[in-house]
């Protein structure tokens, strides 16, 4: 697994993998030819290339677990604080898998889900700089994907197309300073591969595979000219016994692709 740091020029709002996997589509069709993007092509459809969605730099999303109310007590959390954070620190989710979930809480005891998920962010339209937007926004000023490629080859084609996209933006509402990229890094991820197994991706629901908890979020994806309905995920966060691959691609005719495999940490 390797993950793509992003620092962005502004904010980003609910960038998940499913819009991402759309971005890398197109930005790798306007850099190769036609029988190279259809290899990369047919590694997204197949879950050989699968994204996660952007988190907060160094953080994951908390996962969907039963705490016990005393464990939560004992550790110094209010029910209704724990329950509000929606991310929490990657080495915190890495003490869960070593240590158990004692330790987990520990190390999130200090930690204000306000300082994480939530601030007024001024904006400034880029196109319109007379105007300025105030939006109430999660506050993602460096982003971390993380993705995983069967293939290394695959490596330098991701790099590239993040690479244009630092040029394209990767948010339809860039011009208002959300999802325009200032820079890019790749580095490798230290895995330690332990139950539980927390999914970084929506995607989308199969019961083949053991789930342990789990949320599910109806998506309404559109398009130029449609909308999609009834695609039903498994949202970031959600718990598996294994890391048995699931979900598939989302397709309507030439207008939209895009991919909802899982990748799980």
């Amino acid at each position: 697994m390797k993950k793509i740091i992003l620092e962005l020029k502004g904010s980003c709002i609910n960038l998940d993998n499913i819009k991402i996997s759309a971005a890398f589509i197109n930005a790798v069709s306007l850099l190769y030819e036609k029988s190279t993007f259809k290899t990369i092509l047919d590694a997204m459809k197949t879950g050989k290339i699968r994204f996660s969605s952007a988190f907060p730099h160094g953080y994951l999303p908390k996962p969907i677990l039963f705490l016990p109310k005393n464990d939560l007590e004992k550790a110094g959390f209010r029910v209704k604080d724990y329950k509000s954070l929606r991310y929490v620190p990657k080495k915190a989710i890495d003490y869960l898998k070593e240590e158990g979930e004692n330790k987990y809480l520990e190390e999130l005891k200090n930690l204000s889900s306000e300082e994480v998920t939530k601030e007024n962010i001024k904006v400034q339209n880029d196109l319109r700089q007379r105007k300025v937007y105030y939006v109430l926004s999660e506050l993602i000023n460096k982003v971390d994907i993380y993705y995983e490629a069967e293939n290394e080859e695959y490596d330098k084609f991701i790099e590239s197309a993040f690479r244009l996209m630092v040029d394209l933006g990767l948010s339809k509402r860039r011009t208002a300073g959300f999802g325009a990229i200032k820079k890019m890094k790749i580095e490798d991820v230290e895995e330690i591969n332990k139950p539980p197994y927390i999914l970084l991706s929506k995607s989308l629901v199969s019961l083949r595979n053991p789930v342990k908890s789990y949320q599910i979020e109806e998506l309404m994806l559109r398009t130029k000219n449609s909308v999609i309905p009834g695609c039903f995920v498994f949202t970031e966060g959600s718990v598996f016994e294994d890391k048995t691959l699931f979900g598939g691609i989302i397709e309507e005719g030439e207008l939209y692709l895009t991919s909802t495999y899982s990748l799980i940490y």
